[in-house]
């Protein structure tokens, strides 16, 4: 019995291994989406912990080699690694004005609701962008918003507020049923675009459809967010987690805020425990990242993401 259970752990830690041998090549390379994106998709650590977990202890119980042990350890620990930032970026002056963007999928505002409002309050950032608002939470604090921005907007549960002046507000119907909000903002006569977005999530039982949804909605996303004259700034819940395809066709032609100004593994979902990203923020057009950060708040299903950056200043 106790040899049986032996040869299925192995079995098993072998498989698992596999897999993640596989995932690590994903991340590296371009695969097909059908085949990278479904190893890609869900959390590191739902493969690295067990993966890690059953290695050691079939060690332990001298079940395989210690030549196996290590081969788990740095296969599932790149794996890990894949995930975490950091950032070298030099602290030098570069002319322009700096500003705050905050990002958040309030969870139609289950969880929280004034609240919601108040951490806003304390974090004073230039431009709020949130998700999945239910009109109800709108018209309850449109009040409260307006008192600390100068300009908010509302489109089919998208909300954009900012502090500063608009010259051009319009919504843009993306595929699916998804809708990306995009603002013209006049920063000292410097022209940024924002664009607010939520995407379609890939669920287990519409997987391969879901991510075909996806494209079309990036694909259309890429041609709105690159028609943008100057500096740009798209914030949003993309529900593509970092090493997916949707990703790293957006960070391949837009540099993104984790990639540039994080520091760790920025998880931002759940908020409880925070496995995977799939809040992002991608800029153009000269905005530069300075800080990227998941502000550690339980008010929602994900955690805010918090970008500080800067637009280059107006050329005379």
């Amino acid at each position: 019995m106790v040899a049986c259970a032996r040869r299925w752990f192995r079995r098993l830690h072998f498989a698992l291994l596999g897999v993640a041998a596989v995932r690590l090549v994903a991340v590296l390379s371009h695969l097909p989406w059908w085949v990278h994106d479904p190893l890609v998709y869900f959390p590191t650590l739902f493969l690295a912990v067990p993966g890690l977990v059953l290695a050691v202890a079939l060690w332990w119980c001298k079940a395989v080699p210690r030549a196996v042990l290590w081969t788990a350890v740095a296969v599932l620990g790149l794996n890990v690694a894949a995930d975490l930032r950091l950032s070298w970026r030099s602290p030098d002056s570069v002319p322009g004005q700096e500003l705050r963007v905050i990002s958040f999928n309030i969870y139609q505002a289950r969880l929280a609701n004034g609240e919601i409002v108040a951490l806003v309050r304390e974090r004073r950032p230039d431009i709020l962008c949130l998700q999945e608002v239910p009109f109800e939470f709108f018209e309850a604090h449109e009040g409260d918003l307006r008192q600390t921005f100068r300009n908010v907007t509302y489109h089919r549960q998208l909300l954009v507020a900012t502090i500063w002046d608009l010259t051009e507000t319009k919504a843009v119907e993306l595929p699916q049923g998804r809708s990306l909000q995009h603002l013209a903002v006049d920063v000292r006569g410097t022209r940024l675009d924002v664009f607010n977005t939520h995407l379609s999530v890939a669920k287990p039982r519409e997987f391969y459809s879901r991510l075909r949804a996806q494209q079309q909605e990036t694909d259309a996303l890429l041609s709105h967010f690159g028609a943008a004259p100057g500096a740009r700034l798209a914030a949003g819940d993309f529900n593509m987690p970092l090493h997916s395809t949707g990703y790293k066709r957006l960070a391949a032609s837009h540099e993104s805020a984790r990639s540039a100004a994080s520091t760790g593994f920025g998880y931002t979902f759940t908020a409880s425990l925070p496995l995977t990203t799939i809040d992002h923020c991608f800029g153009g057009g000269g905005v530069r990242f300075l800080r990227c950060e998941p502000l550690a708040v339980r008010l929602s299903d994900h955690r805010p993401l918090e970008v500080d950056f800067q637009v280059p200043a107006a050329t005379p």
